[in-house]
C-alpha cells in the first residue's frame, strides 16, 4: 500500500488549491504544466499521407485539422508542454460556437479507419491550445509559467532546458504509480505498479499485443487477486 506521502504525490486537490485563477482569467488558457516536454522541438510536423509510427501522429494529424479546421491553414510545426491538463475561463471556451465542439466530437466518434485512442489523443493534446487562442508552436518560458500559475516566483530556472530546479520531472515509466483500485476496499485505495511492469506494458504496446482503451490485467496480490482495467488514451506507462 502507498504511504500518505506517495497517496498526496498523485492527489490534484493542493495543485487546484494553488493555482491563481486571476492569471488564468488573464490568459484565458493556461497549461498546467510548465517544465517542457517535447519543447523546444516540435513534436507534430503535419503532413499529409506521412506514415505514422506508434508514437507519432504527423499524418493523422494534418487530416484531424483538415476535418476540426477545415478554413484554417494547417501549421507547419506544432510543439506545447505535454499532454491535456489545463485551465480556462469562460471568454475562451466562447470564442467558438457550440458547432466547433460537436465538429471535434464527431471526429472523435467517427475517426478515419478506426484511429486508436492512443493517437486520437496525442492529436488532441497538441491541438488544445491551438483552439484556445495559443500559437501552433508554444514553449512558453518556465519562470513565468511558475510565478503566474502558481505564485512560484523564486525558483531557479533554466530558460534553454524549460525546466526549474525542484520542480518533479519523472522518468519515463516512473519508478512507481497507482494503476489500479483494490477490489473489495474502500475509494482512493491503491496499488504502486513496479517500474518494471511499466516498461513491459510498453513493450507490449509496441509489439501490438496491449490493446489500447480494453487493457485487462490480473496481478497476484496476497492474499486477495487484483482485476484492474487501464483506462488510458495513450499507452506512455505514465500517470496523467
Amino acid at each position: 500500500m502507498p504511504t500518505a506521502d506517495t497517496t498526496q504525490m498523485y492527489d490534484t486537490l493542493p495543485l487546484i488549491q494553488k493555482l491563481d485563477l486571476d492569471y488564468v482569467d488573464l490568459e484565458g488558457y493556461v497549461n498546467l504544466r510548465c517544465n517542457w516536454k517535447h519543447c523546444p522541438e516540435p513534436y507534430i510536423v503535419p503532413q499529409a499521407g506521412h506514415d505514422d509510427s506508434i508514437w507519432e501522429a504527423h499524418g493523422e494529424y494534418a487530416k484531424a485539422w483538415n476535418f476540426i479546421f477545415p478554413n484554417e491553414t494547417l501549421p507547419e510545426k506544432v510543439a506545447a508542454p505535454c499532454c491535456a491538463q489545463f485551465a480556462i475561463n469562460r471568454q475562451t471556451i466562447h470564442r467558438w460556437p457550440v458547432a466547433q465542439y460537436e465538429r471535434i466530437r464527431t471526429w472523435m466518434w467517427s475517426r478515419e479507419g478506426d484511429l486508436a485512442s492512443m493517437k486520437s489523443g496525442i492529436i488532441l493534446e497538441y491541438m488544445w491550445h491551438i483552439l484556445f487562442g495559443k500559437p501552433a508552436y508554444w514553449c512558453a518560458p518556465v519562470r513565468p509559467c511558475y510565478c503566474g500559475t502558481w505564485n512560484m516566483c523564486d525558483l531557479d530556472c533554466d530558460e534553454t532546458k524549460g525546466w526549474c530546479k525542484g520542480r518533479i520531472w519523472t522518468p519515463d515509466p516512473p519508478p512507481s504509480m497507482p494503476v489500479c483500485i483494490l477490489a473489495g476496499s474502500g475509494p482512493g485505495m491503491l496499488l504502486t505498479s513496479s517500474r518494471a511492469t511499466g516498461q513491459r506494458r510498453v513493450r507490449m504496446a509496441r509489439l501490438g499485443q496491449l490493446k489500447v482503451g480494453r487493457s485487462i490485467c490480473k496481478v497476484p496480490v496476497q492474499p486477495d487477486s487484483l482485476l484492474c482495467y487501464f483506462r488510458e488514451t495513450r499507452i506512455d506507462a505514465r500517470i496523467r
